[in-house]
């Protein structure tokens, strides 16, 4: 009879070390990488939400029609993050009718960590004859017909 020789079944000690502080260590790069993206979504669902409010707060705003309101501001109450203060700034341009419009928006009810968020300007050029002074609207109108028939008799 031979001797049987000894046939190695599994695996060794230092072995089995390493395989697990190989795993322990993808786990951990795995688990990082799952905690950066959902911090990454959180942050782009709340830049997305603040987004549509600005939207919603400005469509609000433009709805209103008489230049005294505009001018003296006002309050809009939005569903999650409480009341924006707006205000604006009324300036006459040299395009007759055509008003440049500086809006400032601040959100008043934000949790300590996006006070740093809270306040946002918006320069828009709006159409509105209404807002025209009756005798700056006929000077201006006087004014640029005046500049049309110079520039006729040029031609």
């Amino acid at each position: 009879m031979s001797p049987r020789r000894h046939q190695r079944r599994g695996l060794t000690l230092i072995e089995v070390v390493i395989a697990l502080a190989i795993f322990s260590g993808v786990v951990g790069m795995l688990s990082q990488a799952v905690i950066t993206a959902i911090h990454a979504m959180d942050t782009l669902g709340e830049d997305t939400r603040r987004e549509q409010e600005f939207r919603f707060a400005l469509r609000q705003i433009l709805q209103v029609s008489a230049r005294d309101q505009i001018e003296d501001g006002g309050d809009i109450k939005t569903l999650e993050s409480g009341n924006i203060h707006w205000e604006a700034e009324v300036e006459e341009t040299d395009i007759l009718d055509l008003f440049r419009l500086n809006l400032t928006l601040e959100w008043e009810d934000l949790p300590p960590e996006q006070v740093e968020d809270s306040r946002r300007e918006q320069v828009m050029y709006v159409l509105r004859p209404d807002w025209s002074y009756a005798d700056e609207r006929s000077t201006l109108l006087d004014d640029k017909t005046r500049e049309l028939e110079n520039s006729r008799r040029g031609l």
